[in-house]
């Protein structure tokens, strides 16, 4: 298996027209496996100064945010005078062949899912538009290449935009200038196939030509050419999505139509507009779709997955087998406690002698215990050597001395007889094993993290070693002014992972 840095490589997933991409993982000490995306630049353009500017500016712009709908940057490295990008590995496919599939199985999408993963896109382009560098200044990050091949979706429900490698921000000097065309030709905005300067609206165009085509399984630009598929975007002629989808209503169609207006004036200002005409939309729906729903339909389309899936899920409910497992050895155990229990009781009855201890009689000198009906076997004086009376909680052992005196009474015998009361060492008490576990924790966007007041580090986290039970995590956020406290349940041996969300209540 090759190796690049300190990963291992499973397979090549992609080789485009600047990069390659594979599928590999890191391992860690205790079983621990972390699956990652490698993207590297191709080694015929390392001799091309252009094109390692692209790759470094797309590492450092994109590794800034920090969104649960867009797929993270691990770290960037070079090895042998070559450039790897390392990303989040997000398990399922890309929204393209979700649509090819669900036409294949004749399976539709459906206008409540469809919005739920459009909800997603909306809300990662909004907070790429927004983000704010350290001094509180817009980046203007414009995708510039939203289409359904970047916009992923996982088996668990999950939707992901990914790949910002010709995104355009403030910070994009001289890589790209106006006539240049860059991104797909089918999902360019008007203003972009004409070459002209764009903004956020060419997001919000490209959203549009997805969510039209997921609605109605076509093509929105379709031609034999990039030259005769330019010419129809920059007409940008829109058929109205109603016409092949009667499910498509006038209000939804409404929403599809302004985001696709050839004039970027007349479309959705910004994502959040967008995104909340959608919700608003939604609301209609007399029952909500979560990304469970999403999930479950994923898992019909790919039937390959299921048994990954089915097998990680597994392992997330090993800790309550295992508990209900040690419930179980629990119970078993009470009934042969109490048979050991009544054999011992047993043993004592049977057993010709007894000893029975009348309260203690106490003087200022000494203290003094009355036995009486001491009944024995053979006749003659009683040799008690000694007694200890062991797990009192006041710590005391008593010990019996030769009797002053001793009356014989047709074998049964009363005396008096002097105690000495003293301190009883201590025992040492057998070592006590902590049972640990351990933690990998992420925040969004970032988090300090503290177990009580001991700071544990900032996000992301991995394979913290804490002690096993419950613990409560404290994330403090002083840019967002956010502090939130969560409690996880850690098992002994395993991983526990979380992953808390600052931009969520």
């Amino acid at each position: 298996m090759d190796r690049i840095g300190k990963y291992l490589v499973k397979e090549s997933i992609a080789s485009g027209g600047m990069a390659e991409i594979y599928r590999g993982y890191l391992e860690g000490p205790h079983g621990f496996v972390k699956d990652v995306v490698i993207k590297a630049i191709h080694p015929h353009l390392l001799k091309d100064e252009r094109y390692i500017k692209l790759f470094l500016r797309e590492a450092k712009l994109w590794a800034r945010l920090n969104h649960s709908s867009i797929v993270q940057v691990y770290e960037l490295f070079e090895e042998k005078n070559r450039y790897y990008l390392v990303m989040e590995y997000v398990k399922g496919t890309d929204l393209l062949n979700v649509i090819r599939q669900a036409e294949t199985l004749q399976r539709p999408i459906g206008i409540p899912r469809t919005i739920k993963i459009f909800e997603s896109v909306l809300s990662a382009l909004d907070y790429a538009h927004k983000f704010k560098d350290d001094s509180e200044n817009i980046f203007g990050i414009v995708h510039r290449d939203i289409s359904p091949q970047n916009i992923l979706i996982s088996v668990y429900g999950d939707v992901k935009i990914t790949d910002f490698g010709i995104a355009k921000a403030s910070l994009s000097t001289g890589l790209t200038s106006e006539g240049a065309l860059i991104g797909k030709v089918d999902y360019m905005s008007p203003e972009q196939a004409l070459g002209m300067d764009v903004d956020l609206r060419t997001d919000i165009f490209s959203t549009g030509v997805v969510l039209w085509e997921t609605l109605t399984g076509n093509k929105l630009f379709d031609g034999n050419n990039n030259i005769e598929l330019l010419e129809k975007v920059r007409r940008c002629e829109i058929i109205r999505p109603s016409s092949i989808n009667p499910e498509v209503d006038e209000k939804l169609e409404g929403i599809v139509m302004k985001s696709l207006q050839k004039d970027r004036r007349l479309r959705y200002n910004d994502a959040t507009e967008f995104l909340n005409d959608l919700k608003e939309y939604l609301r209609e729906y007399p029952h909500r779709i979560e990304e469970e729903d999403i999930a479950g339909f994923m898992r019909e389309l790919f039937p390959e997955y299921v048994k990954d899936y089915t097998y990680e899920t597994e392992l997330l409910e090993d800790s309550k087998v295992e508990r209900d497992d040690r419930r179980g050895r629990v119970f078993l155990l009470i009934p042969i406690f109490f048979l050991f229990l009544a054999m011992i009781i047993l043993s004592i009855w049977l057993y010709p002698k007894k000893v029975e201890f009348i309260e203690p009689i106490r003087d200022s000198n000494d203290a003094h215990i009355k036995i009486e009906d001491a009944y024995y076997t053979e006749v003659g004086p009683i040799d008690v050597a000694s007694l200890v009376v062991d797990n009192l909680d006041f710590g005391l052992s008593v010990g019996i001395h030769e009797p002053k005196e001793m009356v014989r009474k047709d074998m049964k015998m009363g005396y008096e007889q002097s105690v000495e009361v003293k301190q009883r060492e201590p025992s040492e008490k057998s070592a006590v094993v902590i049972k640990k576990g351990r933690l990998s924790i992420n925040a969004i966007p970032w988090a300090d993290v503290y177990i009580g007041k001991k700071k544990i580090g900032t996000t992301p986290i991995f394979d913290y070693e804490v002690r096993a039970g419950l613990i409560e995590l404290i994330f403090r956020n002083d840019d967002l002014g956010i502090v939130r406290k969560r409690r996880l349940l850690i098992e002994a041996g395993r991983e526990t992972k979380h992953t808390e969300d600052l931009t969520k209540n």
